[in-house]
């Protein structure tokens, strides 16, 4: 079998213009369908569409007591304009966000490898559960990776025809992806390893590299400082997002990869402990080993099988330096993960998907190792001509088959109640009605209309009453199976609050929740 590296080296620009437009649409189609079939909001969701709804209203320092400024709410605001469903508009944002960020995967792939290469890594790409379940709900993420990847391909192809445009092209992304989420910082040491990398393995110029540095870092305080100048007369403060406020956060923050009894020396901590177990409880072991399983677990099990033969059984393609950039790409998040768990003691799956997207490399490496493999051995099988023909796209249609299922199955269908929930009450005559309600579901809220405040948790009974009285809501609603939890003490006396239960047979045949409305009697 030839290899796909050598083949088809030439970039043709028709001829991939029409590879990526091909693979936009089918990403666009899935995450369509994810939307048409979409459950419940994200909690996180919900929290950038209120921020969207402050910045529309003109409340700009009420962002503050709600969250923190970022890129996105901005962005379900233009598509709100078209989709006046606000939830519809964030599902839609991300869907197309996150079926554009292909195309600048797909081209910086197709820069440096030939095109099959290129064609299955994005194939898998579209179709990786994560990166779909992200890209169709109301979060950041996708327009983070296509933030991210336009940034990473503009660089790239600065350093690659010497064009100074593509690199103030690269800063622009860059900030963008900075603003949206606070690992867009990566991109700076991505980038500038990269130029260090050209300048020692390919281009030998100082003096350029040294230019295109300069540039990237002089382009982006002349690209913001109007936006941001902008947003300053509205808010009163410099605004960076979490870029100002979280670096310096972790940094300062304490290490907790391990228990704090472990950590500050707690008499007996370790009593008894098997060698497995103390080696678990160090805290860089800790750091590595949820950095190690939030980047598995970001990957379908085929994917994984995949990586496997990409990474460690090649033959079929060798090992080169150009797998150096998409390596650095890797291992710059995979650093930046490790220090997150180190200090946070956790990292999440979204973590899991910085490193593993440029693992989409190996990915399309093991997946040629495979079929050559396969092809081998119908060979020395004497398999039926038509299959051993076309084994390859045999292959790659099993391999996506056996991952759709797992791309097309939703994350919150157990938490379809929160959404019937708010529906029902929405339904009941509830939607202009301001609420209070447990943190835990206040998505059910959301799906009623309206205004809602969150009752604090974690406190005893007494002080709910003057938090209730001093809010505007005129209901509660909490979760019976676990108000208790937050509120100490509040089912046994909820008439010394004011409290007078409203009878909804709805609410009776839920699974999941055991909803309770309560009036709130002045």
């Amino acid at each position: 079998m030839k290899s796909p590296r050598s083949a088809d080296k030439v970039y043709t620009t028709g001829r991939d213009a029409r590879i990526a437009l091909a693979l936009f649409l089918l990403a666009l189609a899935v995450r369509a369908y994810m939307i048409v079939t979409a459950d419940v909001i994200t909690p996180d969701g919900l929290m950038y569409i209120r921020i969207a709804r402050l910045i529309g209203g003109g409340n700009w320092k009420a962002v503050y007591e709600d969250g923190f400024y970022s890129t996105y709410p901005f962005i379900i605001l233009l598509f709100q304009t078209v989709f006046r469903d606000w939830e519809t508009a964030g599902r839609v944002a991300s869907a197309v966000l996150g079926s554009l960020a292909v195309l600048p995967f797909y081209f910086l792939l197709r820069r440096i490898f030939d095109a099959r290469v290129a064609i299955v890594a994005s194939v898998f790409f579209v179709l990786s559960p994560r990166l779909v379940q992200y890209s169709s709900d109301v979060l950041r993420e996708p327009l983070f990776w296509c933030c991210s990847l336009t940034s990473l391909w503009a660089a790239w192809k600065s350093m690659e025809e010497k064009k100074w445009i593509y690199i103030v092209l690269a800063s622009l992304f860059a900030g963008l992806a900075a603003f949206t989420r606070t690992e867009g910082v990566a991109l700076l040491v991505i980038i500038t390893l990269w130029m260090g990398w050209v300048l020692l393995y390919r281009e030998r110029n100082l003096k350029w590299c040294f230019s295109l540095l300069l540039i990237f870092l002089i382009s982006f305080p002349v690209i913001f400082i109007g936006p941001l100048y902008l947003l300053k007369t509205k808010t009163g403060i410099w605004e960076l997002g979490h870029v100002k406020t979280k670096i310096p956060s972790l940094l300062k923050t304490e290490d907790s990869a391990v228990s704090p009894d472990v950590r500050k020396g707690h008499p007996g901590a370790r009593e008894g402990w098997s060698p497995i177990a103390r080696l678990l409880n160090n805290r860089y072991v800790a750091s590595l080993w949820e950095t190690s399983y939030k980047y598995f677990r970001s990957f379908h099990p085929v994917l994984i099988l995949f990586l496997f033969f990409g990474v460690v059984r090649r033959k079929v393609i060798p090992y080169s330096d150009k797998e150096a950039p998409f390596l650095i790409w890797s291992c710059v998040f995979l650093l930046m993960s490790l220090f997150y768990a180190f200090k946070v003691s956790y990292v999440s799956t979204r973590h899991g998907l910085l490193m593993g997207i440029p693992s989409f490399l190996w990915v399309s490496f093991g997946f040629w190792e495979v079929s050559s493999r396969l092809e081998r051995l119908a060979m020395r099988k004497r398999w039926n001509p038509m299959l051993s023909r076309h084994l390859v796209v045999w292959l790659l249609v099993l391999a996506c088959l056996s991952i759709l299922p797992k791309t097309l199955q939703s994350a919150d269908r157990g938490k379809m109640e929160l959404k019937t929930g708010g529906i029902y009450l929405k339904h009941m005559g509830y939607s202009d009605e301001n609420f209070a309600v447990e943190p835990r579901i206040n998505r059910l809220t959301f799906y009623k209309g309206g205004d809602f405040v969150n009752i604090p948790s974690d406190i005893d009974y007494s002080l709910l009453g003057p938090f209730l009285k001093s809010s505007n809501a005129r209901y509660l609603i909490v979760d019976e199976r676990s108000i208790d939890e937050s509120v100490r003490g509040f089912s046994s006396h909820t008439t010394d609050l004011g409290l007078e239960r409203i009878d909804l047979p709805a609410f009776r045949d839920y699974k999941e929740y055991s909803f309770v409305l309560y009036r709130i009697r002045r």
